[in-house]
């Protein structure tokens, strides 16, 4: 662009959305049907539904979760089995663990190696506390927090990690074709 005596930069992620505004770039060598497109659809559905912010920290441990668990659904070899088995085994919080405590990851701006832990925070949530899920989902967009919710359902952010904990050990195998099996409605 020396006309304009602009650079363009290629972007470093497959994709990214600004609240309901999903984006991607095209690369010929991918094709069509690229994971990215649907994940960041999902973000994009999230925004503007549930008024879920892509960009506040305590937002996007949800919008990734969300977002890996349909890409997943779809496209089952995009998160490996073994990362999450091998995150459940050595636990959170420890220097060897690939996962953060709840607390923590329901404040803090969720990184790309964190993904597969905010996928199995809402996996377990779909599948054990759709209840709970549903009313996190409407307090986060009121702007309240986990915790807010966690206190009116009784229960703490430690209790629901150990919870999780011990569904994710139990659940998860390296060996797993599938992450999340493909739901009813959509075979």
């Amino acid at each position: 662009m020396k006309l304009w005596r602009a650079q363009i930069v290629p972007p470093r992620s497959g994709g990214y959305t600004v609240q309901d505004i999903s984006t991607s770039s095209w690369n010929p060598r991918y094709g069509v049907k690229r994971p990215v497109y649907l994940h960041e659809t999902v973000h994009g559905l999230l925004s503007r539904d549930l008024r879920l912010l892509t960009g506040h920290a305590p937002h996007t441990w949800l919008h990734e979760g969300f977002a890996s668990y349909v890409q997943v659904a779809l496209y089952p070899d995009s998160i490996s089995a073994d990362v999450l088995a091998r995150g459940f085994k050595t636990g959170v919080g420890r220097p060897e663990s690939e996962f953060v405590p709840l607390e923590e990851l329901f404040r803090s701006r969720v990184q790309l190696d964190q993904y597969p832990q905010a996928l199995s925070v809402v996996t377990y949530l779909i599948e054990k506390e759709p209840g709970l899920l549903r009313d996190v989902a409407a307090a986060l967009s009121d702007g309240r927090t986990v915790a807010d919710v966690l206190e009116q359902h009784g229960t703490t952010p430690q209790r629901l990690q150990d919870a999780w904990l011990e569904w994710g050990r139990s659940r998860y195998r390296p060996d797993m074709k599938r992450v999340v099996a493909l739901p009813d409605e959509w075979k």
